[in-house]
């Protein structure tokens, strides 16, 4: 119903939702399969959101990590508790000369990114922590169950820091609306399977680390174990970034995966994408002609419009035209199409200060790939998370209390879409 008011019925290229809506995917699927619009039937509809899945990685892991985590969330709550507690906290920080500005913080057990942001703010107050306990008698044994944190604790916290800021700066990152991120997916998934499999293969001597980089792989396995796993067109968005291509996916996932799986792998996705770009082919040639001129649909409708055809003009007609179909289809590979000549150009070079803009050359090339150029158009545009429209509608709390209830619910989206669309305006244009 709502795809129909927003008058988008026909138009949908993916939902990008979490992997538990599988159920309303599989409907919109069932739904979507009679339109002609709608891209390779439907089949990579679903877009599991990339944030979602590392968060369900990542708390496997510390859902079974050791008591460094749980002594250290203690004391952190044990000094929030109370005013007096946590402005002597302070002065042992400037005695202990901390250099960390921030407030302690207290996780939320479902949140695992605030576990990691309350681990790496408090290790960097761990003297004044030290201070706290020697000045305070009453610390030490209102602590008793958990226990104050000892030196092989704050040593345990620091490498489980550095560990999960991978995982967060991940997450802020494809986590970003004002900029492309389908074009790194595969990029950052496969940075996680190298980072967990050099833990697990023995790169790190903690075993309590070791177990939770193991509980960690089993469940990236499960999202991002092999390519059948994923929705393609998130993995087919690497090839459609000028500064990557086929040879650089190629490359990256040989020395992810290794020779024969890598290179597998690689085929899958670039037979992927000539399967798309033949769809949009498809899908386009129809509504303009100009733009496949020798499809051969059109050539025998053209010969076609006598009002008297021998049948024997006819029967050599229709073979002709299989004939050519079948020799498109087996040189389809090899033939001067628009994707064929952009993956056999060079590569370009991407500035490591600034960020390649890939908008705005498909938009300067889009007249020497004009079929292309579509399917990048729509690829690119792939939200790989929905952390930021979450966000946005997590402020409708504030939209809406008991002092203005009455609003409808007309008045709360505007409010809270204008709200988003004035704090995602370019800087360029907000300073203007």
């Amino acid at each position: 119903m709502c795809l129909i008011k927003w008058g988008i019925e026909s138009n949908v290229f993916t939902v990008t939702v979490a992997t538990a809506n599988d159920v309303a995917v599989n409907y919109l699927q069932s739904k979507f399969a009679n339109w002609d619009k709608c891209v390779l039937e439907g089949k990579w509809l679903h877009v599991r959101c990339i944030a979602h899945n590392m968060n369900l990685i990542v708390q496997e892991g510390l859902s079974h990590i050791g008591g460094s985590v749980d002594s250290i969330r203690a004391v952190v709550k044990y000094i929030r508790q109370s005013p007096q507690r946590l402005k002597k906290f302070r002065e042992y920080a400037q005695l202990e000369k901390c250099t960390s500005t921030q407030s302690l913080i207290l996780d939320v057990p479902t949140r695992w990114n605030s576990t990691y942001m309350m681990l790496e703010t408090a290790q960097s107050y761990e003297k004044a922590f030290a201070r706290y306990d020697s000045e305070e008698r009453h610390y030490r044994d209102d602590l008793e169950k958990t226990g104050v944190p000892t030196a092989a604790d704050w040593a345990n916290v620091r490498r489980l820091a550095k560990f999960l800021e991978h995982f967060y700066e991940l997450t802020l990152k494809v986590s970003g609306t004002i900029y492309v991120t389908t074009n790194t997916f595969l990029d950052d998934i496969t940075s996680i399977y190298a980072l967990l499999k050099n833990v697990v293969s023995g790169g790190v001597r903690d075993l309590s680390l070791l177990d939770m980089a193991k509980l960690m792989k089993s469940k990236y396995d499960k999202y991002y174990g092999s390519l059948e796993k994923c929705n393609m067109l998130t993995l087919v968005a690497s090839m459609l970034d000028p500064t990557r291509k086929d040879d650089y996916v190629e490359v990256l996932l040989v020395d992810v995966y290794g020779e024969i799986e890598g290179s597998s792998m690689c085929n899958m996705i670039k037979e992927f994408l000539y399967q798309l770009y033949d769809d949009y082919v498809r899908i386009h040639s129809t509504s303009d002609p100009s733009m496949e001129a020798s499809h051969p649909s059109s050539l025998f409708n053209q010969r076609s419009t006598s009002t008297v055809i021998e049948p024997s003009i006819m029967l050599k007609q229709k073979v002709r035209m299989e004939m050519k179909r079948r020799k498109s289809e087996s040189g389809a590979r090899h033939s001067k199409s628009g994707l064929d000549r952009y993956l056999k150009e060079e590569t370009e070079d991407e500035d490591e200060g600034d960020r390649f803009d890939i908008l705005n050359w498909w938009k300067v090339n889009s007249p020497r790939f004009p079929i292309l150029s579509l399917v990048a158009r729509d690829v690119l545009a792939i939200p790989i998370s929905t952390v930021a429209s979450e966000s946005v509608f997590s402020t409708s709390g504030r939209v809406l209390d008991a002092f203005r209830s009455s609003l409808t619910p007309t008045i709360v989206e505007s409010l809270i879409c204008t709200q988003n669309w004035l704090r995602a305006r370019p800087v360029d244009v907000a300073e203007k």
